[in-house]
């Protein structure tokens, strides 16, 4: 990991064709995820006979080439999506996919009006909902000038409209990566600021039901960079944030911290890898018992899965398993519906050195087991970037892109009913060059809300939403 991250673009995915070298050791986490997954993806397309236009620090597929104390406040004019100049309203839907698919029925995925600050690029990487009329959706936007800052977004049940969020005094740039509400009047969000040293700290900022504020958060001793990517609070009064942070020996170390309603304290984490070990996703079914997982690098210099287990006391590290012969295998996604019952997604890149696959896992209570998941019909490159599984029922809903030789990257969707995974028919915006959904969360197997971004025919990035419903 480099002592400065890359600023976050599109969050995670990869794609790789023969002839393609793997994500390096100092492959970056979830902000991370998104560039370097669609830096991949985009190259996959490359290697495929598709042109691919650089633009600055975002790749933009054009199709086949023959055509935390105190705060200043962020605040900025509303824009939706949809009415912008170069993203049409109009959505094109993704059909043709290898079964197990879905049946057409009263239930689809439908794209909803989100919102961008004017004048900038806007991301959103986390979504979670309290009830179907009240959710929250955080990222970041940058300004004209390039510094990045905090977005928040609250669904009222019919748009997604921008919220005024504090951004750490003196900071340089500010992106928020994980979010939980465990209700309308309590959300935790959760990432990183840079500060005027030019370091990254841990950020957690906290909504109330009427504003959002920042507060204390401490940082690893000997942290040279850190960055918390996720969190979970199965109540108002307990929480969980998990993330990585670069030591003093130039590696990579897990983080995790808890919050008891007062404050946020650190927790030791095991770190099994030689010299790399990322916490990218944190589910929590109770007070005490949290599951998060991640990567590793093993000793062959190998990325392999990575999952631990908090039992309300410590740490532990459980054994996950990565596809046969896979060079490389990340975990960037989990969500538990019970203490037995847990799905992590991401993907891997296979023996063959082809596109990167998704990936899918299942904890039971005991041991996780590889699942097969259905791969769209022509796709050169898939991943699945989160998960979510709602308490009442086996279902769960997990969201991602994919990109076929000929086709800029769209977005994906896949339903567990407790037995298998089958795709969904998902829209994407027309004229876009590149879609995909970051982040999803569901209150019941018919009522979710996806985010994510498009980057659109004037190359500029815009918020996403669908909902499933």
């Amino acid at each position: 990991m480099p002592s400065t991250t890359p600023a976050p673009q599109s969050r995670r995915r990869a794609r790789l064709l023969p002839g393609l070298a793997r994500p390096p050791a100092d492959h970056p986490p979830k902000d991370g995820r998104r560039t370097a997954t669609r830096d991949l993806i985009h190259r996959a397309a490359v290697a495929a006979g598709t042109a691919v236009l650089l633009l600055g620090p975002v790749a933009a597929v054009a199709g086949p080439a023959t055509g935390a104390a105190a705060a200043t406040t962020v605040t900025g004019a509303e824009v939706f999506a949809q009415t912008s100049a170069a993203t049409s309203n109009r959505a094109d839907t993704v059909p043709g996919a290898n079964a197990p698919q879905l049946p057409a029925g009263s239930h689809s995925w439908k794209i909803v009006r989100s919102a961008n600050r004017t004048g900038t690029v806007s991301y959103l990487d986390a979504v979670a909902c309290s009830s179907s009329t009240d959710c929250e959706a955080v990222g970041y936007y940058r300004t004209t000038s390039g510094a990045s800052l905090p977005l928040a977004e609250v669904w009222n049940g019919t748009n997604w409209a921008l919220q005024t969020i504090p951004n750490p005094k003196g900071s340089t740039g500010s992106v928020l990566l994980g979010v939980a509400c465990p209700s309308a009047t309590h959300c935790e969000a959760v990432g990183y600021y840079t500060n005027s040293s030019q370091v990254q700290a841990p950020l957690a900022e906290r909504w109330n039901g009427t504003t959002w504020a920042l507060q204390a958060i401490p940082d690893p001793t000997g942290s040279t960079q850190s960055q918390l990517q996720a969190v979970a609070c199965p109540s108002s009064t307990r929480c969980q944030a998990v993330g990585y942070y670069n030591n003093s020996s130039n590696g990579v170390s897990t983080v995790a911290e808890r919050w008891n309603g007062t404050t946020w304290a650190l927790r030791t984490t095991p770190n099994p890898g030689t010299t790399q070990s990322d916490l990218q996703a944190v589910a929590c079914p109770s007070t005490t018992d949290c599951e998060a997982v991640g990567y590793q690098n093993n000793s062959s210099g190998v990325f392999v899965t990575l999952a631990e287990d908090w039992n309300g006391t410590t740490w532990a590290v459980q054994t996950t398993p990565s596809p046969a012969g896979a060079p490389d295998s990340y975990l960037y996604g989990e969500a538990c519906s019970s203490a037995t019952s847990c799905e992590a997604v991401g993907y891997y890149v296979p023996s063959s050195q082809g596109g990167s696959q998704m990936l899918a896992e299942r904890w039971n209570g005991t041991t996780w087991a590889l699942q097969t998941t259905p791969i769209p019909a022509g796709a050169i490159g898939s991943t699945l970037n989160e998960v979510a599984c709602p308490s009442s029922t086996p279902d769960c809903e997990a969201v991602g892109a994919y990109s076929a030789s000929s086709s800029p990257t769209v977005t994906l969707a896949e339903r567990w009913n407790g037995t298998t995974w089958a795709l969904q028919t998902t829209p994407n915006r027309t004229g876009v060059l590149d879609s995909e959904l970051n982040a999803v969360a569901c209150l019941s197997a018919t009522d979710c809300e996806a985010v994510g971004d498009d980057l659109n025919s004037s190359n500029v990035t815009v918020t996403l939403a669908e909902r499933w419903s």
